[in-house]
C-alpha cells in the first residue's frame, strides 16, 4: 500500500489522505467517513488496518490529474536525521563510521511536498548540497527515551515585566548547593541576533521555544566531574521570571 496526501486542485487548502492506485488515488475519508482525513491522524488513531482494507475498493477513486500530491505526512512532532550512516559517505570524507547512530534534527516546518520547490536563500549560503535518504515513518508510539529533559517554567513572563533581558541574574543550585551563578550579559550571542540567525534558515512559529545557553559551572567540567542522580533537586532561578524546582527520579 502506498499512502499519500493530496489536495484537490479546486480546494488547495484541504490536505487529504489517500491510497495511490496507478493513475488514481482513493480519498480515504470519502471512502470511509469513520477514518481521519490526514495520514498523521490515521497513524495516531491506529487506523492503518482499516485503511488497508480500502486497497481493493473503487469507492472515492479520483484521477491523479485532478489533484496535486502533497508531502505524505505533515504536522509531525520531530524530524530526526542520522549522520554518517553510509560506509561510502564516511569513506569520501576519510572518517571512521560512528560506533553509535549520530542523530541531529531538522524541523517540521521544513517539510516540503514532492512537487514543491526547494527555495534557496542565496544571501545566506551558496553551499547547499544534495542528499537522498531512505525515510522511516513511525506508525506507533515507541519509547525507551528520556522525554522529560527540557523542564521549563514556572511561567512565561511578558517582556514588559522582564526589564533588560540581557542583564538578569541567573543561577542554579543542586540540593541547596549553588553550582551556577552568572548574569545574562555574559551571553555571547544576544537574543535578537539569535532570532535573526534562526529565521534566516527556518520559520519560527508561535509557541516555538529557544534555549539560549547555560552559564559556567556545569558538572562535567568540575574537578572531579559531578552528575545528577535520582533524588537530586535542581533549583533554577532567573531574576524577574521566577524559580523552577525540578526533582530527579529514576525512569
Amino acid at each position: 500500500m502506498k499512502l499519500v496526501q493530496f489536495v484537490y486542485k479546486s480546494n488547495p487548502s484541504d490536505v487529504r489522505a489517500g491510497i495511490l492506485k496507478g493513475d488514481s488515488v482513493v480519498d480515504i475519508n470519502k471512502a470511509d467517513s469513520s477514518l481521519p482525513s490526514t495520514v498523521l491522524e490515521i497513524l495516531r488513531n491506529g487506523d492503518i488496518g482499516k485503511v488497508k482494507r480500502l486497497q481493493s475498493s473503487s469507492a472515492a477513486l479520483v484521477p491523479l490529474s485532478s489533484v496535486d500530491l502533497a508531502a505524505p505526512v505533515h504536522g509531525v512532532d520531530k524530524v530526526l536525521c542520522v549522520g554518517l550512516n553510509y560506509k561510502d559517505h564516511c569513506e569520501e570524507q576519510k572518517l571512521t563510521p560512528p560506533e553509535v547512530p549520530m542523530i541531529f534534527s531538522k524541523f517540521s516546518s521544513t517539510i516540503n511536498g514532492p512537487k514543491d520547490a526547494v527555495k534557496l536563500r542565496t544571501q545566506v549560503t551558496d553551499k547547499v548540497d544534495w542528499e537522498v535518504e531512505l525515510t522511516v515513518v513511525i506508525g506507533k508510539q515507541a519509547s525507551n527515551s528520556m522525554d522529560t529533559f527540557c523542564p521549563i517554567g514556572p511561567c512565561i513572563t511578558t517582556s514588559d515585566e522582564i526589564g533588560d533581558p540581557q542583564n538578569l541574574e541567573i543561577k542554579c543550585s543542586i540540593n541547596g548547593v549553588l553550582k551556577q551563578k552568572s548574569r545574562t550579559d555574559q551571553l555571547v550571542h544576544k537574543i535578537p541576533t539569535i532570532i535573526e540567525r534562526l529565521t534566516s534558515v527556518m520559520t519560527l512559529l508561535p509557541g516555538d521555544i529557544i534555549l539560549t545557553g547555560t552559564p559556567g559551572g556545569v558538572g562535567m567540567y568540575r574537578d572531579p566531574p559531578e552528575y545528577l542522580k535520582p533524588g537530586d533537586v535542581i533549583h533554577s532561578e532567573i531574576q524577574n521570571i521566577g524559580v523552577l524546582e525540578t526533582r530527579v527520579q529514576a525512569f
